[in-house]
């Protein structure tokens, strides 16, 4: 099974890396995905069209959304912030936040903690799907990097009606780095 035998060496790297698209197109990648994500803990990271190697990324884009997905995104992401000239904590849909600051400023604490510049943007996706929401946000902001947590529901419910993380995958011309 190609799902365990990836996640078995995750282990032993600090992030796998996949070509654009592959993953929702091609069933071996997605279950090595699954694999790696779901089993390993280790971050996934697929890269922009044209499969250029991720140079160092300037402006990141990080979809915050609360959930311990997303920050374990964030924490795993830290090594490649330190050399970006701008972060943006991107909110689509903000509920408001349980400690009475808006939503994606206790993350942006978070962040700034570690020496990094920090801008949060609070979203309305309009009725919009929350990735193109996130995707049109990444090219208007000119973002080299998207980090975002994998799979916030089920794999069922994510099968059944689709989520952001499938939609990311599919659409995505940007490197997204994703962790679950």
């Amino acid at each position: 099974m190609i799902s365990r035998t990836m996640s078995k060496h995750a282990l032993y790297a600090d992030i796998t890396v996949f070509p654009n698209r592959t993953v929702p197109e091609n069933d071996l990648m997605t279950d090595a995905f699954n694999g790696i994500l779901f089993d390993s803990g280790m971050p996934v990271l697929t890269l922009g069209a044209g499969d250029d190697p991720l140079p160092e990324p300037k402006r990141i884009l990080m979809a915050w959304n609360g959930e311990p997905e997303a920050a374990k995104a964030f924490h795993q992401s830290i090594p490649l912030l330190d050399g970006a000239e701008e972060v943006r904590v991107v909110v689509v849909d903000p509920d408001g936040n349980p400690s009475g600051a808006n939503p994606g400023d206790d993350m942006a604490f978070f962040l700034a903690r570690h020496s990094m510049k920090i801008t949060v943007d609070q979203l309305a996706s309009a009725g919009r799907d929350v990735a193109d929401v996130l995707l049109q946000h990444a090219v208007d902001k000119d973002a080299d990097l998207i980090v975002m947590g994998a799979y916030g529901h089920s794999r069922l419910q994510e099968w059944l009606l689709g989520g952001t993380t499938r939609e990311m995958l599919a659409k995505s011309n940007l490197p997204v780095l994703m962790a679950h």
